[in-house]
């Protein structure tokens, strides 16, 4: 079963609620039964709302009239394949997004280096075969390969160059709340760039131009939804031991959904199931999400925390292990247990006999041991270690998300000062889905991607040099100096002076105001997308606080528009009926 019995954690506190829930659900993520389709509902509620109004414009375009974003998470999401025909003037909207010319003028007016930005292959012999290329690309070389030796291109981070493509990913990002990459494969006619695989994210593919045919089959047994992508696989076995579910052929505004571990290749050969036309060249946007974005990897952010708190409060975790542990469990207890009975049958040694059974049980009582810490340590999780992890995970996704289109410059500047009484002009938050705020005694800390670059976007990791190290270095000692006490200070002296250090912060990604006008930000969330004029909204405050509501509207809004959080315009009259 997925989660342990209650009967074996019988002892000591009793289990946090939220998992003494899970455990007596038991519904596997991918069961298709009435029980686990209810289940998975009930356990979406929060990250899938009942309103179909919160989704972006590009999620509902993707899914197409017949599927509501509802349906599909709820239905489809990680669940089945799902193939969008093209509709209305979805053509051309696709068109849009990526082109061959397109490229070749990327190409022109950039400095795009192999591998890191592109990789050319061909899927021939059987095989997948890289072309060694290195330095920068140029249009001649990608063209000849191209248009000549029938090379697939793989071209990395389209999301850089394509406006298009930088506003559906970032709408991804606002609907999955998870980075989204992209990557554009151009391929020529009659021809294959990589062989049978799966991936170890969720694929969102849009035929932009030309066609290609699409063959799906059913996931690995036991490797539903998995966590690393396959290697190349040959094509001869998957296509005669796996269930083939879809053979398609996607037209130009036609889109198809691939939940992670479902097997595919694709070809720009002729004739499938669903048309007889003639090979052409294709050109497919494959946007992806949801790597590494599971619970497993939510608990391996988790599990230190609960370890530290373990190793505190029970004494337990802190006994030493065995001195002989080594051979108490994995491969050395195996072969020492094995060829302990075959000699001892040989010689037919009582003595060693005892020995070897004793030292079973000891190993066997070592793993029992473990076992039994392991599901200890649920216990010291609680809803202030589960927040914490929410929080660390959800601002590592806003400092390295996309910014909004048009907010690639910082926007902050100096405004005048509110007037109370000013009705003409009227604020709303920026859209909430791009902050992340984080309520402390300190302050409220507001995270957001207004101001992340771009261009950076699923880049390189090893993109931070030694010099922005030294300084994150000489940030974390300066912090430490901070946190010792002044011997000539009150301690109470000292928390002020801290205080309002951090108040009016304006970080890269972050902004400090007061921690009491949380309040403040928070109806400004609730109120979104709706704006509000400074007299509608301390309006709302003083119903909270009616001692300080217009100070805090004040300190807020000042705080919140000199940030660039606040979106602002002139108040249209109101048209009588």
């Amino acid at each position: 079963s997925c989660f342990p019995e209650s009967k074996s954690l019988s002892s000591g506190p009793p289990l946090p609620p939220w998992l003494e829930d899970m455990r007596k659900t038991r519904i596997h993520p991918t069961s298709s039964s009435p029980a686990a389709k209810k289940a998975r509902i009930e356990a979406a509620e929060g990250k899938v709302e009942i309103s179909n109004d919160r989704w972006t414009r590009s999620l509902k375009w993707f899914l197409g009239p017949e599927t509501t974003p509802l349906d599909f998470f709820q239905n489809i999401f990680e669940q089945k394949p799902l193939h969008i025909r093209a509709q209305g003037d979805d053509k051309k909207k696709a068109a849009e997004f990526f082109s061959y010319q397109v490229l070749l003028n990327i190409l022109t007016n950039n400095q795009i280096y192999y591998n890191e930005s592109m990789t050319i292959c061909v899927y021939k012999d059987g095989k997948r075969q890289v072309a060694e290329l290195d330095g920068r690309a140029t249009k001649e070389q990608v063209d000849e390969l191209y248009s000549k030796q029938n090379h697939t291109i793989q071209f990395y981070r389209p999301q850089v160059f394509s406006d298009p493509i930088w506003r559906l990913n970032h709408e991804f990002e606002n609907d999955f709340g998870d980075l989204v990459g992209a990557s554009v494969y151009l391929t020529p006619p009659n021809s294959q760039g990589l062989a049978p695989h799966h991936d170890d994210v969720e694929v969102f593919i849009i035929q932009t131009q030309g066609r290609k045919r699409w063959r799906i089959f059913e996931p690995l047994e036991g490797d539903e939804l998995p966590r690393d992508h396959s290697n190349d696989m040959d094509l001869a076995v998957v296509e005669n031991n796996h269930k083939l579910l879809l053979d398609i052929t996607l037209q130009p505004g036609d889109r198809l959904y691939l939940p992670r571990g479902f097997i595919h290749y694709a070809t720009t050969a002729t004739s499938t199931s669903t048309s007889t036309e003639g090979a052409t060249s294709s050109c497919h946007v494959t946007v992806s999400t949801f790597q590494k974005h599971s619970f497993t990897d939510f608990l391996l952010n988790l599990a230190p925390v609960a370890l530290r708190r373990a190793f505190e409060e029970d004494p337990a975790f802190r006994i030493g292990l065995p001195i002989d542990y080594a051979t108490l469990g994995g491969s050395s207890a195996k072969v020492m247990y094995r060829t302990g009975v075959q000699v001892n049958r040989y010689l037919e040694d009582v003595k060693e006999e005892e020995e070897i059974e004793e030292r079973s049980e000891k190993s066997a009582k070592f793993i029992s041991t473990i076992r039994e810490m392991f599901l200890k340590l649920a216990r010291y999780v609680d809803q202030d270690s589960i927040g914490t992890c929410c929080d660390e995970m959800a601002i590592d996704f806003v400092s390295h998300r996309l910014p909004p289109i048009g907010r690639e410059e910082p926007q902050g500047k100096p405004h005048n000062p509110l007037d109370p009484n000013d009705n003409k002009i009227e604020f709303r938050i920026c859209n909430p889905k791009t902050i992340h705020i984080v309520t402390k005694e300190s302050g409220t800390h507001i995270f957001h991607c207004n101001q992340n670059d771009r261009s950076a976007h699923m880049g390189p990791q090893d993109a931070f040099n030694d010099e922005e190290e030294d300084d994150e270095k000489e940030d974390l000692q300066e912090e430490e100096k901070k946190g010792q006490p002044d011997p000539n200070k009150h301690p109470q002296e000292e928390d002020e002076e801290e205080e309002e250090d951090e108040i009016g912060l304006q970080g890269e990604g972050v902004v400090v105001i007061h921690s009491k006008c949380s309040v403040v930000v928070a109806i400004l969330v609730h109120c979104y997308p709706n704006y509000l004029t400074i007299s509608e909204l301390t309006a709302k405050v003083t119903a909270i606080d009616a001692a300080e509501g217009g100070p805090l509207t004040a300190m807020s809004m000042l705080g919140l528009r000199s940030s660039g959080l606040l979106e602002e315009r002139t108040r249209q009259p109101k048209i009588a009926d």
